[in-house]
């Protein structure tokens, strides 16, 4: 069943947990915006940190276990394969209205199991701003999300800002 999961192309991409192929709740224009807005401060740094940020990319937490954060970020060089095996150095899961904690709990249990160093979650409606620790979510100060290396700061009140200057 993996094997033709990894051969599907879903429009849009589903996860693969245990078996089940999971449908993923799309984000609308919020959602969307956002995402952009994330991709490109974080291609930004490419030169200067070496990172290599990827759109909906399948993760392999597990052996039976693939997710598809909405963003996940790689130091370093581009891995070789289809689906990233190894731990990206950021997840970040943006909040759609239609997500139930459950299922984001889910999702952030599995990151955590596969030793992600920096799980970010992202209500783009709500403008609130959290990471993982330990398994728990701890709110942002100030909206500020920072790897736990501080190499990347990412001041979410000013991509909040940028996002309303559109309106």
């Amino acid at each position: 069943m993996i094997e033709e999961y990894l051969k599907t192309t879903y429009r849009p991409d589903r996860e693969y947990i245990d078996g089940e192929v999971r449908e993923r709740n799309l984000g609308e224009e919020p959602h969307s915006l956002l995402q952009s807005r994330l991709v490109l401060y974080f291609s930004a740094l490419e030169s200067q940190v070496q990172l290599i940020p990827y759109v909906d990319c399948r993760v392999q937490v597990s052996a039976t276990r693939f997710r598809v954060p909405d963003i996940s970020v790689v130091r370093g060089k581009r891995p070789q394969t289809k689906v990233l095996l190894t731990p990206p150095l950021i997840v970040v899961e943006i909040q759609s209205p239609e997500d139930s904690w459950y299922d984001m709990a889910d999702r952030i249990a599995d990151y955590v199991r596969f030793e992600i160093p920096n799980i970010w979650v992202i209500d783009p409606v709500r403008r609130l701003a959290s990471w993982i620790e330990q398994g728990s979510k701890v709110e942002a100060p100030d909206l500020v999300l920072e790897t736990t290396d501080k190499t990347i700061r990412l001041p979410m009140r000013k991509v909040f800002e940028a996002i309303d200057r559109l309106d």
